[in-house]
């Protein structure tokens, strides 16, 4: 039996949610199931830093802007790159059509870390209560005319980086 303390400690934070797109992997995730190459070779750190997470008893989850209609080609390519479900449970996988929808998915599915590389999403995030937040920079930017609407965010370029972060948040 564990001792109550070690149950406390072990309830705070084991919840992150990642965005799919350039967070996760970036542009250069092949789009359809014709390509041969694997995630673990195109993305070894991303897949290294969840993985270790996840097998030291963390919950992964995934929030995806996607386009209506793109569900089962998404949830088919995280299949063939053996992320659901080896590494992502298939009902950790959410999916919405905003990224300004992301704050109430996170809110909902508890989430304590939060990592995505738009200012919108994070924004949101953040107005709907999930305590940390790391904004990730490595990948594509599109956020020239936007700003975050809260201080304290994390700032990533990479997914050691990343680990850091999390292993130090308080």
């Amino acid at each position: 039996m564990k001792p109550a303390i070690w149950c406390i400690l072990f309830e705070y934070m084991k919840h992150i949610s990642i965005d799919l797109g350039d967070t996760l992997f970036n542009r250069q995730l092949p789009k359809t199931l014709q390509d041969k190459w694997s995630v673990r070779q195109l993305f070894p750190s991303a897949i290294e830093v969840i993985k270790d997470y996840k097998d030291a008893g963390w919950k992964i989850s995934v929030i995806s802007k996607i386009d209506p209609g793109a569900e089962l080609r998404v949830g088919m390519n995280l299949i063939y790159h053996n992320i659901v479900p080896n590494i992502i449970d298939v009902d950790d996988v959410h999916f919405c059509y905003s990224r300004d929808a992301k704050g109430a998915i996170a809110r909902d599915i508890g989430s304590d870390i939060h990592i995505d590389d738009r200012v919108e999403a994070l924004n949101s995030v953040h107005n709907e209560g999930v305590k940390h937040k790391i904004i990730f920079i490595g990948g594509h930017d599109e956020r020239n005319n936007l700003t975050l609407s809260f201080e304290g965010v994390h700032v990533a370029h990479d997914w050691e980086e990343v680990r850091k972060i999390i292993d130090n948040l308080e």
